[in-house]
């Protein structure tokens, strides 16, 4: 009887062990870490983050992208992204929970080894609050084109006075509060290398070639804007609307004046465009011969 009792107790043990180890991770697995609490921000307005008004037809635009339900797409680093019923639209959420500037912390009668670590957390995630949000007030302002960004919404407002709905993974419908949530807005674009995959299936050779024209001048764009990109690979950062490039992630941007010297962004577009040319030659070696005829001309032309 004994034997049998501790029999049960130890599957129970083991049961619990089983939940708290697994439980968490098939729950973020089911729904990529996805809630409505992680979108709330604790941070206060920044006017550097205003942006002005929208009229005519950008606001039109707009109003036509946020008169839409959205469903779940994917995340990234900083953001949940859902795409629009269209299949025009994807707003970007943040990811707020894990950028939370946990304040309370200094206030605790903490030793002082203990409060340095609190400070130092506290000044990271406020460090990397603003990096972000600098680098989509960037992209806003000098690469509204080249991102295919409609609007951005940094600070916390009161004339927006729309719910939006979105389904997430699991497809559970919820209400977001656009005035005090932070978001952006982007034309929807596809991925560059299943793009070309699909044209060069279908014999489109002149579109691939457009396409190619298209990435090669959107980098030289952004350099000639004297903006740095912290991560610009193509194979998941740049994007297509038809054969017009795109950066779809709008989160790495910084200033940088030497950008614009064409010494310093022929060197980058070689650099960044390497990998890109290795899955050309290695898929479809007949493109390689119109690859380096656009770098040459752009090499040319600067």
């Amino acid at each position: 009887m004994k034997i049998k009792k501790l029999g049960a107790v130890l599957f129970q043990i083991a049961l619990l062990i089983a939940i708290i180890e697994f439980v968490p991770d098939f729950c973020f697995k089911q729904t990529d870490g996805f809630s409505v609490s992680r979108l709330q921000s604790a941070f206060p307005s920044d006017p550097q983050w205003d942006t002005p008004s929208l009229a005519g037809q950008d606001l039109a635009e707009l109003e036509k992208a946020l008169g839409q339900k959205y469903r779940y797409l994917d995340f990234g680093g900083q953001c949940f992204a859902f795409e629009s019923e269209d299949g025009q639209y994807v707003i970007k959420l943040f990811k707020h929970r894990l950028r939370k500037p946990q304040a309370w912390f200094m206030t605790l009668p903490l030793p002082e080894p203990l409060r340095s670590s609190c400070r130092k957390m506290y000044n990271r995630t406020l460090s990397k609050h603003y990096r972000d949000f600098n680098s989509y007030k960037l992209a806003y302002d000098s690469l509204k084109e080249e991102t295919g960004l409609i609007a951005i919404h940094l600070n916390k407002t009161s004339d927006i006075r729309k719910q939006l709905i979105i389904s997430d993974k699991l497809h559970i419908t919820h209400n977001i509060d656009l005035d005090q949530t932070e978001f952006i807005v982007q034309k929807k674009a596809q991925l560059v290398y299943p793009t070309i995959a699909d044209m060069m299936a279908h014999g489109n050779i002149e579109s691939v070639k457009a396409t190619l024209h298209s990435i090669l001048h959107l980098i030289v764009s952004r350099c000639q804007k004297g903006i740095y990109d912290e991560d610009p690979r193509i194979h998941c950062n740049v994007g297509l609307i038809g054969t017009d490039a795109i950066f779809i992630d709008v989160g790495r941007f910084k200033p940088d004046a030497q950008r614009t010297n064409p010494e310093v962004y022929k060197h980058d577009l070689f650099i960044i465009t390497q990998r890109f040319k290795d899955w050309i030659a290695a898929n479809y070696p007949a493109l390689v011969p119109v690859f380096d005829e656009e770098m040459e001309k752009l090499n040319e032309a600067h």
